[in-house]
């Protein structure tokens, strides 16, 4: 039987009718294909569509004829050297793309983050990239030379053209245009001569005069006795005689297409038309460009389009204002170390960090403006990056679900695979060569998937794409859960129970626990043991529960261990990121010595009068109002005392949260400090172990309202204090000081971020310590009434007013505050980051010492040393006498640690425990603090919440004194 015969035997179809059909067979490699055809018609195997013959035949010669030649051409050692220097290219570049990917999508470049504040926003920012530019570069210069650029690529494309003399006036011939048929015709060498572009001047470049500058243009003052082309000019403003550049290239088009015709149209005439020379050394000097490019990197942002489509005479006219920046990638830091110099110059460019840069500005704008670059011409409009990045997911989306090539490759490389590897070996089986002896199979496989192409469901790649992934994910989650359980065991530390992917965090994040609850079970594990090792999630813990070592790591050593570990990224929240607390190394210790001066005894003696201002009006509210004094929720009644406190203090603004209670300062606060629930605990969760994730959905610590909010209040006062020369011995204007210095980098980022975190911390933890006070107070009245007594006698020797002195010297109250914040610490973790290899005795006795390497994070609980017995006999009561002149010299040191230890101790300790004090003092004059109905004994902490609360609420009342 002949080869014709083997291959066209019947098919059957899938269909449950009797029909006439062929059976299509391929010997030894695919069974019988069922026929797709729902038609009950017999089918005629030589009525075949022509396209897939031509694919074929296409496929046989570029693939079967190249493969052939390059084994016949090359011996096996050449092919094999070829193809190890092809693959050594290969893995080359991707070492340079994921190196670029790591660098530029870790550290995203921003080049104009110093002039954020003070561009023109009713104008015009252009960016020049330019190399050693100096400072006495101007618009001027920059005008020129975009008029440079410009004209440099109206030149090129006239060159390309090829109708352009050595005197720079377009040539052409004059033709006659047979207006019937529509085709010109040149015209003979007799009557050849120059004619000029009709009458009135054409301004290309639009001639623009700047101040005293005159830039120069491209004027071509030729005309055409084209009618075509006449009647195109004609059609133009004749009034001003100037045409755009996207006029003048279609005159251009418009002569070249003259040409090309008038050679097609009369071919008698070919030996006639004189063609004009090509310059040959514009040809070098464009490869010349190609290879050494010129500095062409120019951009102009604006949040009004139309700025960006005026010419510069215009705006001159209009007085609108334009401000020029220009980067130096030779000098500017911003363009990172030497060999990211090296692949933004060679490899990448300076778009995209244009672009990035302009990007990050227009995300601080409701209107996120427009950007035009101007070397080549194009406009873009910026879209907020929530919307960009959700079209990015969306669009991922679509494509898992609807592509099937994936799928169909898949399949076709594997009967590839499989046809090759039971092919005739012959020849070699190393070379292509053996490609030639399966040809046939391959036709038969590849017409075989072409068929099944379309009768695959979309389904189909989706469960492939889907079974990949979910092997990808289940690889990364076997890997994670290994290191988990073997981290510390391998290091020879004793090991606390690891839950698999959570760690120990798994109770709290599903409610299981409270954050106290987790602090002491970790406390209590393996008692006899100095420290142990732990996971929070994939991040290695060791957890220090020896004083000495605490004051080795805190003190002692406090080189080793400066810093916190950070909780969200700067570049993903710089007002979180870039607070005191956030802050490490010299930056750190910058921004610690600029905030210090505000501590001071002295500044806490200015405060005191206008924090007691608020005591006075939170006191004075539940006297005029004896209705809500009854029973009052005092976490919601102290953070509205704080939020006034902070609002006068940080920011000068007065506010009085308990008559105005729906303020915007109140409404922010609680939005910024709210952690409750497990959509905010999986975000918190999210923010430390995956941070690269959250900066691409563009989630940070804070809403995009509530950031806008503390950015536009922090701006516009310091924008007021500095044009109304408005002083105020505060926070703030000691960092608008330490701005003004000539050595400073602080800018009004850094003061946003320092006024947010003071806010942050009197708002809930100062709040916190508060009510937990007034609620022992309301628990044990017999303290109560001590300290009331206490209180009395301070007033009688001031008067009534109560001093910042007399309120330092206050010791029982003191016993009470230091009491209140050993059993209920606001930070019930501390925490450190090690920078510098460090070894630490053995955990155990008679162990090896141990090696802390850097970035190893440690944990301090605080709350678990507050509540051991061996250090506070009796935890759980609440006794200030553990506080007085003579137990006090009997707590063991670094075993107290309510605001941490050494230098990284809270910076506003001295604050916010004046507040407090102020607050009670006020408070315990008017009215008698007694327990309600809802008042918990003994407490329950929250374990829906990650803040310091109990089930319930802090609920108390208010009784007014009679005296």
């Amino acid at each position: 039987m002949s080869q014709a015969d083997t291959a066209t035997a019947p098919i059957p179809n899938n269909q449950n009718g009797v029909v006439a059909n062929n059976n299509h067979t391929f010997t030894g490699v695919i069974g019988p294909v069922l026929n797709n055809n729902n038609m009950n018609t017999a089918r005629n195997n030589n009525n075949q569509n022509p396209l897939l013959n031509v694919r074929d035949r296409l496929f046989h010669a570029v693939f079967i004829k190249a493969a052939l030649a390059y084994a016949r051409t090359f011996p096996r050692p050449v092919r094999r050297f070829i193809e190890f220097i092809v693959l050594l290219k290969a893995i080359l570049a991707f070492f340079v793309l994921t190196y670029i990917h790591i660098v530029f999508s870790r550290a995203p470049t921003n080049c104009l983050e110093h002039i954020r504040d003070d561009w023109p926003r009713d104008g015009i920012l252009r960016v020049e990239i330019l190399r050693n530019g100096g400072e006495d570069y101007s618009i001027e210069k920059s005008y020129a030379k975009e008029e440079k650029l410009r004209q440099d690529e109206i030149d090129d494309l006239v060159s390309d053209l090829g109708i352009l003399t050595p005197d720079g006036f377009i040539n052409i011939e004059p033709s006659s245009v047979d207006e019937s048929q529509g085709t010109i015709y040149m015209s003979t060498e007799d009557n050849y001569e120059n004619v000029t572009l009709p009458v009135k001047s054409v301004d290309v470049t639009s001639s623009t005069t700047f101040g005293e500058t005159q830039y120069p243009n491209l004027s071509t003052t030729n005309a055409t006795k084209s009618p075509s082309l006449n009647q195109y000019l004609n059609g133009l403003n004749a009034v001003e005689s100037k045409i755009s550049i996207k006029h003048m290239l279609h005159i251009l088009q418009l002569i070249n297409v003259q040409q090309d015709n008038a050679v097609l149209g009369k071919e008698s005439n070919r030996d006639k038309v004189i063609q004009p020379l090509k310059d040959q050394s514009a040809d070098v000097e464009k490869v010349l460009k190609t290879v050494l490019p010129e500095d062409g990197y120019i951009v102009e942002y604006s949040l009004e389009y139309g700025f960006l489509r005026l010419s510069p005479a215009a705006r001159h006219k209009l007085k609108i204002p334009v401000k020029i920046v220009t980067l130096d990638p030779v000098n500017d830091k911003c363009f990172g170390d030497a060999f990211s110099r090296l692949i933004l110059d060679e490899f990448l460019g300076y778009d995209d960090l244009l672009m990035a840069s302009i990007k990050t500005l227009a995300e601080h704008e409701d209107n996120k403006g427009f950007l035009r670059n101007v070397v080549t011409g194009e406009h873009y409009r910026f879209v907020s990056m929530w919307m960009a990045k959700t079209s990015y997911l969306a669009a991922f989306f679509i494509m898992l679900v609807f592509s099937r090539q994936p799928a169909l490759l898949l399949l076709k490389l594997l009967c590839l695979y499989e046809i090759l590897t039971e092919a005739n070996p012959t020849p070699d089986p190393d070379s292509v060569v053996c490609v030639a002896y399966s040809w046939r199979a391959v036709r038969s496989c590849y017409s075989t998937f072409v068929k099944m192409e379309f009768s695959f469901s979309p389904s189909f790649s989706f469960y492939i794409l889907l079974i990949t992934l979910i092997a990808i994910i289940a690889i990364k989650v076997i890997s994670l859960i290994y290191f988990q359980l073997t981290y510390w065991k391998k290091k020879g530390v004793p090991t606390m129970l690891n839950y698999p992917l959570f760690g120990l965090n798994w109770m709290v994040f599903f409610g299981k626990r409270s954050f106290q609850e987790l602090n002491m079970m970790i406390y209590e594990m393996l008692p006899g043991a100095k420290y142990v090792g732990t996971m929070d999630f994939a991040t290695p813990l060791l957890i220090v529960r020896d004083p000495d070592l605490l004051k080795d790591i805190m003190v002692k050593q406090f080189d080793h261990f400066p810093d916190h570990r950070a909780f969200v990224d700067e570049n993903i929240d710089p007002i979180f990121g870039k607070n005191v607390f956030s802050l490490r190394g010299e930056r750190w210790k910058e921004m610690r010595n600029t905030l210090s001066p505000s501590f001071t005894a002295s500044k806490m003696r200015f405060m005191l009068d206008l924090v007691s201002k608020c005591s006075d009006e939170f006191v004075n509210y539940f006297i005029d109002h004896p209705e809500a004094a009854k029973e009052i929720e005092m976490k919601d009644a102290f953070t509205r005392y704080t939020t006034d406190v902070i609002a006068t203090v940080a920011f000068g603004i007065s506010v009085n949260s308990m008559k105005d209670r729906d303020n915007i300062f109140f409404r922010k606060g609680v939005e910024s400090s709210k952690f409750d629930g497990l959509l905010n605990a999986i975000k918190f969760t999210l923010l430390r172990t995956c941070p690269n994730f959250m900066k691409l959905l563009g989630i940070g610590f804070l809403t995009p309202s509530t950031a806008k909010f503390f950015n536009d209040v922090v701006r516009e006062t310091v924008q007021a204090r500095d044009e109304k020369g408005i002083i105020r011995p505060d926070m703030i204007h000691l960092l608008m000081q330490a701005r003004d210095k000539e050595s400073s980098n602080l800018d009004i980022n850094d003061i946003v971020a320092q006024a947010f975190i003071f806010f942050l911390a009197g708002f809930d933890t100062s709040s916190t310590l508060m009510c937990f006070m007034v609620h022992e107070l309301a628990v044990h009245p017999e303290i109560q009434d001590k300290l009331y007594q206490e209180i009395n006698e301070v007033l009688l020797r001031t008067n009534g007013e109560i001093t910042y002195e007399e309120l330092s010297k206050m010791e029982y109250m003191e016993m009470i505050m230091n009491e209140t914040l050993r059993k209920y610490p606001p930070a019930i973790f501390l925490d450190r980051v090690c920078v510098k290899q460090t070894v630490i005795p053995s955990s155990l006795p008679n162990g090896k010492d141990f090696i802390i390497e850097p970035d190893t994070s440690i944990w301090i609980p605080s709350f678990g040393f507050h509540h051991d017995p061996k250090y506070f006999p009796d935890p759980e009561k609440f006794d200030p006498e553990r506080f007085n002149e003579e137990n006090k010299q009997n707590i063991i040191p670094y075993t107290y640690l309510p605001f941490g230890m050494g230098p990284r101790r809270c910076i506003g300790e001295r604050f916010a425990l004046m507040e407090t004090k102020i607050v009670i003092v006020n408070i315990l004059k008017k009215f008698i603090i007694k327990r309600t109905s809802k008042t918990p004994d003994p407490v329950v902490f929250d374990k829906k919440s990650f803040n310091l609360k109990i089930e319930g609420g802090f609920w108390i009342s208010l009784e007014q004194r009679k005296n």
